[in-house]
């Protein structure tokens, strides 16, 4: 039954977001036939045509307008980075706001977008990979910025006894981290997990109109990255969370977490913490143990570190100043400190 419901909801949410697309085509004119080619072609390639899994993951960078593009293969990078990892069913959209944001402090922000619904040992794979792709592009120090389920990517990356081992050094071909930062990270889990389908229509939808009305290439499919096994991951208690939670956590890295209370003051048994950032509960976004430097922001769980296009347009004509997403600062003053320096090994 939950799940008929989940069906029907994550379709009658596709249906208004093709409604209100299809409005906005009629709308703005232009000629028809071309627009409706390029809509057909798009549906076709996103919902209708055959499925692989190609297991491949992408490295962008920002161009001259703020837009995502590949990183060219013969770009080399600075020593040190700003790797930004998203979470589950993202359209790529997250870090719009923040990547401006670190470029202009004078940081390089690079994206790692990888097929975000496969198993996420999966993924982890494929950051472990990229970054030592990374490495050979002249990258030796990386700080790794990460929303909702990109932080249990890195996590896993950062733990996992054949990848860095809780050891955070740059050895073997791979770039030092130095510091590890997550917003609306579920460590213990998220409930919500199970009605990932409307995240899913959601990201395929938004993946479609810009395909539509931006010249972006047409996405690869409803399935094409993954068959939902990271919503299984991702619940309560799963064999993927409790072997992560049971590994020695990374030591000497500065370690942030950043998670959201979407409706402060609302404490009538346990509210808060239950409902989080509205997909994160408390409990699971801010466990104790884990590090010391734990921020709490009131948002949900995109609105941390993206403003809405609808709000930013009321607020200009409003002629109030832009908003800026609560997580942003916090993030930048993290990547502006110093790092403690290691250790003395001929102390006590």
């Amino acid at each position: 039954m939950r799940l008929r419901r989940a069906w029907l909801l994550s379709s009658l949410g596709f249906l208004a977001v093709f409604l209100i697309v299809s409005a906005v085509i009629i709308a703005r004119g232009g000629d028809p036939i071309a627009t409706a080619d390029r809509a057909a072609e798009s549906v076709v390639s996103n919902i209708i045509a055959p499925i692989e899994h190609t297991g491949g993951y992408r490295l962008l960078s920002l161009d001259e307008d703020d837009r995502w593009v590949a990183l060219p293969p013969d770009r080399q990078l600075p020593p040190r980075i700003v790797l930004l990892v998203h979470g589950l069913d993202e359209p790529g959209t997250i870090f719009d706001d923040l990547a401006p944001a670190i470029e202009g402090a004078g940081l390089t922000p690079i994206y790692f977008e990888y097929p975000n619904d496969q198993r996420i040992a999966d993924s982890t794979v494929l950051l472990h990979t990229a970054l030592r792709q990374l490495r050979q592009r002249g990258v030796d120090r990386t700080d790794l910025v990460c929303h909702s389920m990109g932080g249990l990517v890195a996590l896993d990356c950062l733990s996992r006894e054949s990848m860095y081992a809780s050891d955070p050094a740059g050895v073997d071909g791979r770039p030092a981290i130095d510091r590890f930062i997550t917003v609306g990270t579920p460590y213990q889990g998220a409930p919500m997990a199970g009605l990932r389908l409307i995240a899913e229509w959601r990201e395929q939808a938004v993946r479609w109109s810009d395909a539509v009305f931006n010249g972006a290439p047409a996405p690869d499919g409803t399935l094409a990255d993954g068959d939902g096994e990271a919503g299984e991951d991702l619940k309560p208690r799963s064999g993927f969370l409790l072997d992560l939670n049971d590994r020695p956590h990374p030591r000497g890295i500065a370690w942030t977490i950043i998670y959201g209370v979407w409706a402060p003051g609302v404490e009538i048994a346990d509210i808060n913490t239950e409902l989080g950032d509205g997909v994160v509960p408390v409990w699971s976004g801010a466990p104790e143990g884990m590090t010391d430097d734990l921020v709490r922001l009131e948002g949900n769980h995109r609105a941390m570190l993206k403003s809405f296009g609808l709000e930013q347009a009321a607020r200009n004509a409003a002629g109030y100043e832009p908003r800026t997403a609560p997580a942003i600062p916090v993030i930048l003053d993290r990547l502006s400190r110093p790092l403690d320096p290691p250790a003395d090994p001929g102390m006590p």
